[in-house]
């Protein structure tokens, strides 16, 4: 078999590549500032604010096809693309736990606003490997979103009832300042808005067949809230018993909105339906809870936590803040002991896991931190599949 001209083959050559000059950036910036007030012990408010900006750059050489080379005079040039999205928004949610036939209820409730501006370039290189050409599109977006939510769980010992209501406010628009395919053409440039509102319905249910067994808990990481420095070591085990089962079933509606996309399209013979909508569903659950079988848990953590700050001051309180450097090491041996995966791992069980960074705080008003997780492989099922592995990885915020 001959295979055809500027093509590329795993089979040939594993390490081939038709794509030599595409490059893709990602830069993201986010910050959130969050505000909790414990009005009681059964009375929490949580306000959050974020906003941040996200920037998608690509370039990719024209001419060329799935698994061949780039050919023909179109190969000299290139497609460049920036997106850029600016976002901000508010979620502020209250909490209320009350008294209900001698259980506690609990009910919560919320307001959530997000606004997102968007820019889309496209432009032409000159060569394949440009990162700058020609404008060929340009357009800009913006979305409002706001909504109202809340939702009761009525506790009546071991069943509970949670009926919700989640009332969405969401306006898109899209303005087309430059298309050069649909000039060429003679098409009009679009522009277009579009309002939803849209009620979200759900309730849930689940009732708990046997009471299953219970885990011993360890102290708080170091650095965290209420943690402190001494914490000791700890093991942690699971106490014998009968697993716990548990049935449950739940009905939602669902929706999603409309995207940029669908509004605009950027190219000269794409059509819009008039009657765009968002789509809708109504989705159900019904299940079956428990534990696969008897468990060990066998662990050890250490934490250590030095205020920076105060210990240049001898020890005393700095009238600058303090500036916490923490470190908090888990060691885990988990393993079923009975049952159907007798032998295995049970889920999200790594091997070891570490915690660390700084915690810069100044009286009440500013709390800087820069937070790292290093967490071993594990997996994502009871059976311990290939597919469900989570190989180690690290976080650092």
């Amino acid at each position: 078999m001959v295979n055809p001209p500027n093509s590329v083959f795993y089979e040939d050559d594993r390490n081939a590549t038709t794509r030599f000059f595409d490059r893709f950036e990602l830069e993201r910036y986010y910050a959130t500032l969050e505000y909790q007030k414990m009005f009681s012990e059964r009375t929490q408010l949580d306000i959050k604010a974020f906003g941040g900006y996200l920037s998608r750059f690509s370039k990719r050489q024209r001419g060329g096809g799935f698994g061949t080379l780039p050919s023909g005079p179109d190969a000299d040039t290139n497609s460049i693309q920036l997106r850029e999205d600016y976002t901000e928004g508010v979620d502020a949610r209250l909490r209320h736990d009350y008294d209900l036939l001698g259980d506690i209820s609990t009910l919560a409730g919320g307001v959530y606003f997000y606004q997102a501006l968007q820019d889309r370039r496209d432009e032409r290189g000159q060569t394949p490997d440009a990162d700058s050409g020609t404008l060929r599109n340009l357009n800009t977006g913006e979305t409002w979103d706001g909504a109202i939510f809340a939702e009761n769980r009525f506790h009546f010992g071991r069943l509970s009832i949670v009926p919700g209501l989640r009332l969405e406010f969401l306006n898109q628009s899209v303005d087309e300042e430059l298309n050069v395919a649909k000039a060429d053409d003679g098409e009009p440039l679009a522009s277009r808005s579009d309002f939803s509102f849209v009620p979200l319905f759900g309730l849930g249910a689940s009732y708990v067949l046997g009471e299953g067994q219970q885990t011993v808990s360890v102290p708080p990481v170091a650095g965290g809230k209420g943690a402190e420095a001494k914490n000791p070591g700890a093991a942690m085990v699971t106490t014998g018993g009968p697993p716990r089962v548990e049935v449950y079933g739940t009905v939602a509606q669902a929706y999603r909105p409309r995207t940029y996309g669908e509004l605009v399209p950027t190219g000269a013979s794409t059509l819009v339906n008039g009657d765009l909508k968002e789509g809708k569903s109504l989705q159900f659950e019904l299940g079956l809870t428990g534990n696969v079988g008897g468990a060990r848990y066998f662990g050890f953590e250490a934490a250590g936590e030095l205020d920076v700050l105060g210990f240049i001051n001898g020890g005393a309180q700095n009238p600058w803040g303090t500036l916490s450097i923490y470190g908090n090491i888990t060691l885990l041996d988990a393993e079923f002991t009975s049952g159907p995966n007798k032998g295995l791992v049970p889920t999200y069980a790594p091997d070891y896991q570490l915690k660390t960074g700084g915690i810069y705080r100044y009286k009440d008003v500013v709390k800087v931190a820069f937070l790292g997780t290093i967490v071993g492989d594990h997996f994502g099922d009871a059976n311990n599949t290939f597919e469900r592995a989570i190989p180690a990885y690290s976080i650092w915020t």
